[in-house]
């Protein structure tokens, strides 16, 4: 299908506020995936106000999944997602993705005072319910994880299939996972479900500690270096990435963005008329992209973002907007995003993000909240790779704020390895919701290539490769 583009071009005027963006079913979810790595910034997401646009290095949920609250490494079942997750007290629950086969598996760290036995433990939650007329027991027995000793209780009952494994955790605690689904949800997802069960390691309270504490003062030591002389190397730095799907037959592309880095103020990301020109007191990345989910429909999203941040980054402001289109009907969203240092008054600096939909004119309720240190600004979530290029740290955790889904404050972990090629390898996860980004960068830290949920790749590309792609189509 050729869609015929009622926008100015991305590769256009600087000053043109176009963008590529995301897709339908492809395209809620993508804008939600799309997070920048490198960039590892947010764009803006349709369905949700703006989700972590492309983040040009793939936002994949892996199937290693480390919650550090609750203690445990898993591998996940096929089709599933991290549906929820709580520190206090420390839990999160893993659901199917598949309509088709419904089930949830909960994870707890609950305290265990009298040092019950797992079999004990799991016969005490069975004890606060009554089982109904018709209970079945499909299994009560002990059940050996790697070398600990557990207990396995599953009962199938009229209204539906219970189970629940106990481990013993350090320190007066028990773990215990509980499975809910129905009798053909256990047929058809019991034997994926006990898989991950059987795959759940016990992760060392001590270890995690520390790796949290070298983590926070790697990031530290990054954020302390920022100044003018310290970002020089990443002025006028600029990238075109291709964005694609894949699956057994091939790869499809849906799409392609820019990222680059200039200088300037916080006015100039409102494209705010100045009487008298300012001498920069910043950097400032800005993202264009333009995604077309589902040719059949036609359906184009643009997407751009400006990302300021003071010499220092203790400042920061961001204003993103993504226009959904059809020909010469069209929908814009667009998110504020402004921190602010301590001041009189107020002993932390301060998060204010405010999302409107421009086309009804609505304002959704603003965000707002205290950050923690170490932040990462915005603007750096984009070019993570360069400016971590020369680091040899192996880990670092930051507090960001995160609007994959419902705008929260959310604590960032990076963990990077070297590869034998001399590539960088950034695994990057966002609070134990086990939404995990792998980016491979080369050594100056550029994008070589990203993976993420939905099957979504995205690849480091020339403005002259993308051209030769989307101008048949009318969509350069």
């Amino acid at each position: 299908m050729r869609v015929k583009s009622s926008t100015p071009k991305l590769a256009s005027k600087e000053g043109e506020s176009r963008i590529l963006s995301s897709q339908g079913a492809v395209c809620q979810r993508l804008t939600s995936i799309l997070c920048p790595l490198f960039i590892v910034a947010n764009h803006a997401t349709v369905p949700r106000m703006f989700s972590q646009l492309l983040l040009l290095f793939a936002l994949l949920y892996s199937s290693d999944y480390k919650n550090g609250d609750v203690g445990v490494q898993l591998v996940l079942p096929t089709d599933s997602t991290i549906a929820a997750t709580s520190q206090i007290p420390p839990s999160c629950m893993i659901s199917s993705s598949n309509p088709r086969v419904m089930w949830h598996l909960r994870l707890d760290r609950s305290p265990n005072p009298t040092d019950l036995t797992p079999k004990e433990f799991v016969h005490q939650i069975r004890g606060r319910r009554e089982d109904p007329t018709g209970t079945i027991v499909l299994a009560d027995s002990a059940l050996k994880i790697g070398d600990i000793e557990c207990w396995w209780l599953l009962l199938e009952e009229p209204s539906g299939t219970f189970g629940w494994l106990a481990f013993p955790a350090i320190g007066k605690q028990v773990i215990v996972a509980s499975v809910l689904t129905n009798k053909d949800g256990w047929k058809r997802g019991g034997e994926q479900v006990m898989q991950s069960l059987q795959s759940i390691e016990l992760l060392d309270p001590i270890a995690l500690v520390s790796e949290k504490m070298s983590g926070l003062d790697a990031s530290s030591s990054v954020l302390a270096q920022l100044n003018e002389q310290s970002l020089q190397s990443l002025i006028g730095f600029h990238e075109w990435r291709r964005i694609q799907t894949t699956d057994r037959s091939g790869a499809s592309d849906i799409g392609y963005m820019q990222v680059s880095i200039s200088t300037g103020t916080v006015k100039d990301i409102n494209d705010v008329k100045k009487e008298h020109v300012d001498p920069p007191d910043g950097i400032i990345v800005t993202v264009r992209s333009r995604i077309l989910p589902n040719p059949e429909t036609g359906v184009v999203i643009d997407g751009v973002g400006h990302y300021w941040m003071s010499w220092n980054g203790k400042d920061e402001r961001w204003s993103n907007r993504i226009t959904r289109w059809l020909d010469r009907v069209s929908a814009v969203k667009s998110e504020t995003g402004i921190r602010s240092r301590a001041k009189l008054g107020m002993s932390k600096p301060s998060l204010l993000v405010m999302q409107q939909d421009l086309t009804s004119n609505a304002i959704e309720t603003p965000f707002q909240a205290i950050t923690e240190e170490p932040w990462m600004p915005r603007a750096l979530s984009w070019i993570l790779g360069p400016l971590l290029k020369d680091s040899n740290a192996p880990r670092f955790i930051w507090h960001i704020y995160d609007n994959s889904s419902t705008p929260r404050i959310a604590t960032r972990t990076d963990i990077i390895s070297m590869n034998a090629d001399g590539t960088k390898t950034i695994a990057s996860d966002f609070g134990s919701r086990g939404n995990t980004v792998s980016t491979t960068v080369d050594n100056n830290g550029r994008l070589i290539k990203q993976t993420q949920q939905g099957n979504i790749l995205i690849t480091g590309s020339s403005k002259e490769t993308l051209r030769q792609i989307w101008q048949p189509q009318n969509l350069w």
